[in-house]
């Protein structure tokens, strides 16, 4: 992937001590779940960029489910931080919490670092969110349930305890089979006018592996994010293109600009 490879070579694990690129690169494809080379490429990019800026907090998850993009934040926790993931755990009959414990400590993570919560994010009220994290947090991935009213819920709910310099990643943004995240998420930035757009990164390949993902922070925190895309996933950035009043890098993974 050119300047964003994620190499799983000996050499990368050599300069790889917590495993995130490998994880990233070649780890994530023993978890079932989704998530897409390019989102990888993007996650990777903003942990190892909280980490130089020393930017804490804790890390959190609305929608955990197997663990593939759970596993990889969770790598990148440091001293005395956790992450957090909220799900109710259920797949039609299948109850998938155990395979989720199971996926992560396969990978080295311990117990003491994670704390996993049984509920819906809509049930959940602020007080009881920042209670559940126990502080900030710099990182929160919203994947929960796909309709206007859960969407923009999850959104309220997670930016009441973003961390300064924290990101938010919401999922499924455009997805044709869940036009209502957009409507949501749109909602959310109309009331939360300190949110701004980072980037889009564009689906890539069969809709099946998931749709397109929208990154969130303050506009106080834009610049060192935009950076750090330009930096270093300057051929994915085809375009900046107008979402209501944000200006969203847009990043595609299917066809790089030359």
């Amino acid at each position: 992937m050119g300047e964003t490879e994620l190499s799983g070579s000996q050499d990368a694990v050599r300069t790889d001590p917590d495993g995130l690129s490998a994880y990233f690169a070649e780890g994530r494809k023993r978890v079932r779940g989704f998530l897409t080379d390019g989102a990888a490429a993007a996650i990777l990019i903003i942990l190892r960029l909280q980490a130089r800026q020393d930017i804490k907090g804790q890390i959190a998850e609305i929608g955990t489910y197997h663990g593939k993009t759970f596993i990889g934040l969770a790598l990148a926790l440091r001293d005395e931080e956790q992450i957090i993931g909220l799900d109710i755990f259920k797949e039609r009959e299948n109850d998938f919490e155990a395979s989720l414990r199971t996926n992560y400590r396969s990978f080295g993570i311990p117990d003491d670092k994670v704390r996993l919560h049984r509920g819906s994010s809509t049930d959940m009220s602020r007080p009881q969110w920042q209670a559940l994290l126990g502080g900030t947090a710099r990182f929160i991935h919203v994947d929960g349930e796909h309709t206007r009213k859960a969407a923009f819920h999850d959104l309220t709910l997670s930016v009441s305890a973003l961390a300064p310099g924290g990101i938010m990643l919401v999922d499924d943004i455009l997805h044709s089979w869940y036009p209502d995240v957009t409507l949501g998420l749109l909602d959310f930035l109309h009331q939360e006018l300190d949110i701004t757009a980072v980037a889009l990164i564009d689906r890539q390949g069969p809709l099946i592996n998931g749709g397109a993902k929208m990154l969130l922070t303050r506009r106080a925190d834009l610049a060192r994010y935009r950076q750090a895309f330009f930096e270093q996933m300057r051929p994915y950035i085809v375009r900046e293109a107008q979402f209501d009043q944000h200006r969203p890098l847009i990043l595609s993974f299917d066809q790089p600009r030359a």
